[in-house]
């Protein structure tokens, strides 16, 4: 932990910041190796044909409380009507050309055409990088990095259906609500970097994990503070 503590200024350690504080984070050889793969992709015939040349940085690094040796999570776009039997290639040919600091899989969004414009699609049996179209925080939580022009017409075709009232509700702002709330602090950010404020000492802590971050008093105090200022109350009125 103190390692940790001091790689990470103490401003930068907000767990309650807003993601567009976080999302500054994303400087020097973090922004060039994002860069390095976005125009790998544009300009890579072998890439082009299946990937857009947008990525989105998402996860701990990103929000603030991942330390500098976390893997940097990132999810790339493919292309509609590109098939399943390519995906092997995809990842191969994407291996050959990700900068060694953007190391680990990418997460995939499969984009098909739907009948509004583009939709993810679902896959039967996923594993843990494809993505599907329940995973709205990785869209709205995380930074989008590339080619302008691409970047625009992902926003323009395919995030319009999270943003009509009853999909935003059912959808996306569940996901957001269980990113912030569950995600975030529940994970590891805040046992971290806080020093413990109180733990369950009785006899059956054990059985209950009470040693975990839920159960600190520091802990559930910024929980609750973050859901009334972040979900409780903007659904008022």
């Amino acid at each position: 932990r103190e390692k940790a503590s001091a790689q990470i200024p103490l401003g930068d350690r907000r767990l309650d910041l807003p993601f567009t504080e976080k999302a500054k984070t994303l400087e020097g050889k973090m922004v060039e190796s994002l860069g390095g793969l976005v125009a790998a992709i544009r300009n890579d015939p072998r890439l082009a044909e299946f990937l857009y040349p947008v990525v989105i940085v998402f996860g701990s690094r990103v929000k603030g409380y991942g330390t500098e040796e976390a893997d940097l999570d990132y999810a790339i776009f493919v292309r509609p009507r590109v098939g399943v039997v390519d995906r092997i290639k995809i990842q191969r040919f994407l291996t050959q050309v990700v900068p060694k600091e953007l190391e680990g899989k990418a997460v995939e969004f499969w984009l098909e055409e739907g009948s509004h414009g583009l939709r993810i699609r679902n896959f039967l049996n996923p594993d843990n990088t494809l993505a599907d179209s329940t995973w709205a925080h990785v869209l709205f939580g995380g930074a989008w990095y590339g080619e302008a022009a691409s970047i625009q017409e992902l926003y323009r075709n395919l995030l319009v259906d999270y943003l009509n009232p009853q999909a935003a509700r059912r959808v996306w702002l569940e996901e957001m609500e269980k990113d912030v709330l569950q995600y975030r602090l529940m994970h590891s950010g805040y046992d971290r970097y806080f020093p413990k404020q109180g733990r369950v000492e009785t006899r059956h802590a054990k059985q209950i994990d009470g040693s975990s971050a839920f159960y600190d008093s520091g802990f559930r105090r910024l929980a609750t503070k973050l859901f009334v200022t972040k979900v409780f109350l903007p659904q008022l009125g």
